[in-house]
């Protein structure tokens, strides 16, 4: 019985090894080195749990005992082979090198090989609750294999250490350290032990310390910091207080019923049903309540990474500007972290094309300033630029004659951390020791470093959305300048068709890709305000092309007998419901039909409607009609709104023409009533506009000889 309680706690040991694995895989990692250690966790949950299979049966034979061995000996060189390639890709920061992989592979089909063939393993029995095992004669060269793959792996980490500073080199040690714990244990439980009393009774107690190394690698690589000490002990308040208050007076409560219905099966079956359900629906409130509870009893000075790095992202929602949210970020941070100081080095704005960049220091503690010392200049400069940690601890540089670090290190900042957006780097977090004299831990860096990376991402979305804005002002200021023209300056538009498209394209594609992907923990106000101005860059730019090509001669009609009522409807049907719903259409009987291009006669179609929706206002409707008149097929556009003014009637057709009482505020730069009439132009239709102070405007198209579309 002892034996298969035994083997049930190697199988949850072996279930938790593949939770581990699945977290690393689940969101297909881009560092090739996490691939090689969640696959490395599969094999060494089947061989911990195949460790103890011996404990299933009452009298294992020496056979099974002997397949026991050989499967165990089988499935130890490939997670050992894939700890290796894991501990060499993240030395290289990228996959493993080609020579690497064959000899990893190489030596490990070799080990099977040889336990496949008993020269590792000859015969293996358990007897007395004791192992008695028969070495093959290449047992030798075969720990001599796994010693050289492990001494490899720890050789590889080590070098990773060596070359990692701040919370890389944390994480590294973290690895080390359970990989070492775990082998002086197996040294001592499997190798001392069994030679000190002639047998072997101790190693299977060494398989499940495995899981401690497996803990502290998937600790340090996920930063799953429950295993920090101060935490650990917040998460155990929690659980003492719900077990306690809720969990032992529930058991309590359901022996003694069951007792007192235990020969009434039903009872109890209902019984359980009531307690698992009661239990599910009250103790993720109780812990909820319990966790916002310990930290006022334990390590109440201990802050909640998860909650610090919500709270000052929520500044973002709110705050108006560069300043408006990395000033308040900061102090934020400061308050709750206990520091010193905290600082972000960032450009001074985002640049163009030939503008050079400069360097703007936010801090907590001083503001917004620009670095007067050319040192601390330089210093800023190359950190903006960095793309990874940087350890600012004084002690290395102490005795260094010069260097761009030791000025920073001065100011009292101990770390910094690249503000790391989707695409480029923004900045640098730069922070101080804590206000009480000691040094940032290993929590403090990792939280830094995660508040740094959505800072990070916030701040390039706030640069995209300064540029697309930018832009936008440009385009609007160059309409405004040319309103008073009459006539369209050809060389302005292919400039602007020519030059700014390409840019104009890579910003609707990057806005394109954020709004695909978003990053968890950005807000919503500056995604949307870059859809809104990257929609309305689209649209400019397809009218300045569309213009461009029809003033140009760039496009040939195409003249086709066009059914006007289904062309009318199949436009109507493109707009949104809630435009849709506006437009009512009215045609006269008989089915009108005329020769023309119906792409042109959509698109002049298109402008006037939606032209006729945005004068409108809101909720008002709007009519096209087709109807015969003088022998003519006639469309008309008939808005609801305030009218047209008289001084600015005639020239409502040229380009960037826009009312400065109607159009004030609107998204546009006056060019679609100019491709209205570049189209009508080309296609010979006539244009006439109505007018009526308060009630509206009509515009009316001739399309020609009148048909019902019985003559050919």
């Amino acid at each position: 019985m002892a034996g298969r309680i035994f083997f049930g706690v190697a199988c949850v040991l072996s279930a938790f090894s593949l939770y581990l694995s699945y977290l690393i895989l689940r969101h297909r990692p881009r560092l090739k080195a996490l691939s090689y250690l969640g696959y490395s966790y599969v094999f060494f949950a089947l061989w911990l749990v195949w460790s103890f299979v011996h404990l299933v049966p009452e009298e294992p034979s020496a056979h099974f005992i002997t397949l026991q061995y050989q499967l165990c000996f089988v499935l130890f060189p490939p997670g050992l082979a894939l700890l290796l390639l894991f501990a060499l890709a993240y030395l290289a920061g990228a996959d493993a090198s080609r020579a690497a992989k064959i000899v990893a592979g190489t030596t490990c089909v070799a080990s099977i090989l040889m336990v496949f063939f008993g020269t590792v393993i000859h015969r293996a029995e358990f007897t007395g609750n004791h192992f008695l095992v028969e070495y093959g004669s290449l047992y030798p060269l075969f720990m001599a294999a796994m010693g050289i793959l492990t001494a490899s792996f720890f050789w590889a980490l080590a070098a990773k250490a060596v070359r990692s500073s701040g919370t890389e080199r944390m994480r590294v040690l973290y690895i080390i350290l359970g990989y070492a714990v775990f082998l002086f244990a197996v040294g001592i439980l499997s190798v001392l032990l069994p030679l000190l009393a002639g047998r072997d009774v101790a190693s299977d107690y060494a398989y499940p310390l495995m899981v401690f190394p497996l803990s502290t690698t998937a600790y340090a690589l996920l930063k799953h910091r429950i295993l920090d000490i101060r935490l650990a002990a917040q998460k155990a308040f929690s659980y003492a207080v719900v077990v306690l208050l809720f969990g032992a007076p529930l058991v309590s409560l359901f022996a003694t019923f069951g007792y007192r219905f235990r020969e009434t099966p039903s009872v109890l079956a209902a019984m359980t049903v009531a307690m698992v359900a009661f239990s599910s629906m009250f103790i993720p409130t109780l812990l909820k309540i319990a966790d916002n509870l310990a930290p006022r009893v334990v390590f109440g000075s201990l802050y909640r990474k998860e909650k610090l790095v919500k709270a000052a992202l929520s500044w973002t929602l709110g705050g108006s500007g560069r300043d408006g949210i990395i000033l308040p970020t900061l102090e934020l941070m400061r308050q709750k972290m206990g520091l010193s100081d905290i600082a972000a080095v960032v450009p001074s704005s985002p640049t163009h094309s030939g503008e050079a960049a400069g360097i703007v220091l936010y801090s907590a503690r001083q503001g917004k300033s620009v670095p007067g010392s050319p040192g601390i200049g330089e210093a800023l400069l190359a950190l903006a630029e960095s793309t990874t940690a940087i350890n600012l601890s004084p002690g290395p540089w102490e005795e260094a004659s010069t260097g761009p670090w030791r000025a920073l290190a001065s100011l009292g900042f101990r770390a910094s951390f690249p503000l790391k957006g989707m695409r480029t780097v923004q900045g640098a977090l730069l922070a101080g020791s804590k206000e009480n004299g000691s040094d940032l831990d290993p929590y403090d860096l990792d939280t830094l470093e995660e508040c740094a990376s959505r800072l990070g991402t916030v701040l390039e979305n706030l640069c995209q959305s300064e540029r697309l804005t930018a832009h936008l002002e440009e385009l609007e200021k160059t309409g405004e300048a040319l309103q008073r023209s009459e006539r369209l300056t050809g060389q302005v538009i292919t400039l602007t068709q020519r030059e700014l498209r390409e840019p104009v394209e890579r910003l609707i594609y990057h806005v394109r890709k954020y709004l695909d992907s978003p990053t968890a923990g950005l807000p919503m106000e500056i995604l949307e305000m870059m859809d809104d101005a990257a929609r309305r860059l689209e649209k400019v730019m397809e009218k300045f092309s569309l213009a461009f090509t029809l003033k140009s001669g760039g496009y040939t009609p195409r003249w086709e007998r066009t059914r006007i009522d289904e062309l009318v409807e199949d436009l109507i049907v493109g707009f949104v419901p809630s435009e849709r719903d506006r437009i009512k259409l009215d045609r006269a009987p008989g089915i009108k039909v005329a020769i023309t291009d119906p792409y042109l006669l959509r698109t002049v179609l298109a402008e006037l409607v939606e032209n006729a929706l945005y004068h409108s206002g809101k909720g008002k409707p709007v009519t096209v009609r087709i109807r015969g008149m003088e022998g003519h097929t006639v469309l008309e556009v008939e808005d609801s709104g305030d009218g047209i003014p008289e001084d600015f009637l005639r020239r409502i057709f040229t380009p960037f023409a826009r009312a400065e009482d109607l159009d004030k505020h609107r998204k546009g730069l006056g060019l679609g009533l100019y491709i209205v009439r570049l189209a009508t132009e080309i296609c010979g239709i006539g244009v006439e506009v109505e007018t009526t102070p308060g009630k509206g405007s009509l515009f009316r198209l001739l399309l020609g000889e009148e048909s019902d579309g019985t003559r050919s």
